[in-house]
């Protein structure tokens, strides 16, 4: 018998696979690089104490509820990590012109003003007077940022109120918050033992996502991170492996 204590760090890929009607794995997507994926087990018990000793001594422990969850930190900003976490429904917004859009009436120097649509470009802003004025970047307003559709009031003197914008905004990902729980899907490990290479594999048949608790949106030090918890529920296609199954490479 081998005296050799094999240890183990593992790094591995991290995918998610929609659950067809027959249980089988559908369509799946790399969760991209995943620092981090804990899985905890939960055993609730229930003691039966005798009582005939004199000593109040536990006679049984049965099983009550077996549990199986997950942590995962990921690094990718993917909108199906985005709405996986945040239990959104995915949509475009289909790109498009806008013609003599008005800003708010009463917007003085300093002002910030936002346009309707994001991810813009081509912006021509003119005043309501018979004949418009056209409006100059730089001398009456400036562009704060084209994506928001922000831009920023330097001087309106003499112009007729309210400015009109016309522009392009172009197709855009989008998701609408907390609208959509995720479906159950599978949750399937592809590892590797960076020492000896030997390889592993972990699935989870029927997997659920919980919301995140937090986004962190604004990232000064390092890279932005994503905390993700879910739970393994029952699956009955495979008596076998009710909650899964880990395998490991033959020695």
């Amino acid at each position: 018998m081998s005296t050799v204590t094999k240890y183990y760090s593992l790094q591995g890929r991290v995918s998610y696979f929609k659950r067809q009607s027959n249980g089988r794995k559908g369509a799946g997507v790399w969760a991209q690089n995943v620092p981090r994926l804990d899985v905890s087990m939960q055993v609730d018990e229930e003691s039966i104490k005798e009582s005939h000793s004199g000593n109040k001594m536990k006679d049984l422990v049965i099983e009550i509820e077996k549990g199986l969850t997950t942590a995962l930190t990921l690094h990718g900003f993917t909108i199906d990590n985005l709405a996986r976490g945040l239990w959104a429904s995915k949509y475009l917004v289909e790109g498009g012109t806008v013609s003599a859009e008005a800003l708010p009436t009463g917007l003085v120097a300093g002002d910030y003003f936002a346009l309707d649509h994001q991810n813009t470009s081509d912006w021509s802003l003119v005043d309501s007077t018979g004949t418009p004025v056209s409006l100059v970047a730089g001398t009456h307003y400036a562009q704060v940022s084209a994506f928001a559709g922000h831009g920023e009031i330097l001087d309106l003197e003499g112009l007729t109120p309210p400015v009109l914008a016309s522009y392009s905004y172009a197709n855009s990902n989008a998701l609408s918050l907390l609208t959509t729980r995720p479906d159950d899907h599978w949750l399937v490990f592809d590892g590797i033992e960076t020492v000896s290479k030997s390889r592993c594999y972990m699935e989870i048949p029927r997997h659920t996502a919980r919301p995140m608790s937090s986004l962190s949106l604004i990232n000064n030090e390092g890279v932005g991170t994503m905390e993700m918890e879910g739970e393994a529920l029952f699956d009955g296609t495979d008596p076998n492996y009710p909650f899964g199954k880990f395998i490991l490479a033959a020695a």
